[in-house]
């Protein structure tokens, strides 16, 4: 049975990415403490590994997948 937890962690991935790209680095970092509790081996490389570029989904352009990874760097997520 999956957790709830771990079933937010991708949508609190997705926050703390916009909360870097928005300067709001602080609180990306806070939030960032808190997914490596719920997930502490999923650094930004795995992220990688599970991102399929699709033209027609903006949420997984290469544009967008570049911001995410620049917003969780940011936010201070592991690299690898």
């Amino acid at each position: 049975m999956v957790s709830l937890q771990s079933k937010l962690v991708p949508i609190l991935r997705w926050r703390a990415a916009g909360l870097g790209m928005l300067g709001r680095v602080n609180e990306g970092r806070m939030l960032m403490r808190g997914i490596h509790y719920l997930s502490p081996n999923f650094p930004i490389a795995c992220a990688c590994m599970f991102d399929e570029h699709d033209q027609n989904n903006i949420m997984k352009s290469p544009r967008a997948a570049k911001a995410f990874y620049q917003g969780l760097r940011r936010s201070g997520a592991p690299e690898g």
